[in-house]
């Protein structure tokens, strides 16, 4: 479901009266929910499908529980819209948190080491949070099998295919390769914590010096493995942060190295296809990147 500037502001003038809604401008599309800009002060985020309003209500209920802990700011629901005749599902609004989205900046290689070590300490500071007291926040558990080894790899497999067949890239067997030994070592995703469950660089924030400002867009909050959120070691740390990244966050098993690389496989491929379809070079090119890095690994630090 699509929706109207004019029924953006409708609705948050008509819930939230407190805001004048002045200008709404889109912000962002993402494949469950759009993102606007509210008088270039807040951002209200209204679901797509009956998957995103499930995503926010996750957020609505976990976040506020969580911030307090974290090292850097994130996308706590302020404002909260229930659903109306209107607008059939609940929608949420945020503080502007600043700077732009890390798939939209080139980090040069003097400060990849910086920006790589305080994305560490925020995983690690949220990884921290266990299954069990992330239970009592309300988190829901993983029903979308997102480190899934069998199921993932065709999901991967088939993304793959689509990219090549679109010319997006030269030749999957590479990757296709790649899966087949994560396949083969059949590594296991037991839930152990809370994850952001959709860490990439379109999530990320950093300001005009390279610093990490905030982590958004948490939908996809869940009690599960940390390497959901790993991938992000190709898929937003720069080549030459890597080390710096994997020193600050702590040792790293091999089953949840693989795990990673997996979700990193799959979630940069699918990354890539929606980025084409909506037109966000950028991400394109970022998603791209990610999929080179994760053949070119070598697990420093």
């Amino acid at each position: 479901m699509q929706i109207e500037q004019k029924t953006i502001r409708r609705l948050i003038r008509r819930q939230f009266p407190e805001l004048p809604c002045e200008e709404a401008e889109i912000l962002g599309e993402g494949m469950d929910c759009s993102a606007w800009l509210i008088d270039g002060r807040c951002v209200f985020r209204f679901p797509k499908r009956e998957t995103g309003a499930e995503c926010l209500q996750n957020e609505i209920r976990v976040l506020p529980q969580v911030v307090g802990r974290l090292p850097t700011p994130i996308s706590v629901p302020r404002w909260i819209g229930t659903p109306s005749s209107e607008f059939a599902w609940p929608f949420a609004g945020y503080e502007l948190i600043g700077g732009q989205s890390a798939c939209d900046v080139s980090i040069p290689d003097s400060a990849a080491s910086e920006f790589a070590r305080s994305l560490a300490r925020f995983l690690k500071t949220l990884h921290s949070i266990s299954a069990e007291e992330a239970r009592e926040f309300g988190a829901p558990t993983d029903e979308w099998r997102r480190l899934d080894v069998a199921y993932r790899c065709e999901f991967a497999r088939e993304r793959l295919r689509q990219a090549e067949s679109l010319g997006l890239i030269d030749d999957a067997s590479a990757w296709q390769s790649r899966l087949n030994e994560i396949e083969a070592a059949s590594p296991v995703a037991e839930p152990r914590s809370l994850v952001h469950g959709d860490l990439y660089s379109k999530h990320v924030l950093i300001d005009e010096d390279f610093q990490l400002t905030g982590i958004i867009d948490w939908g996809d909050v869940h009690i599960g493995h940390p390497a959901v959120d790993l991938a992000a070691v190709w898929n937003t740390i720069p080549a030459a942060g890597q080390s710096a990244f994997l020193a600050e966050y702590g040792p790293i098993d091999e089953a949840t190295w693989l795990l990673a690389q997996l979700r990193a496989i799959y979630q940069s491929a699918a990354t890539l296809l929606f980025a084409v379809e909506i037109g966000d070079q950028p991400l394109a090119a970022r998603s791209f990147s990610a999929l080179q890095a994760v053949l070119s690994e070598s697990r420093a630090g």
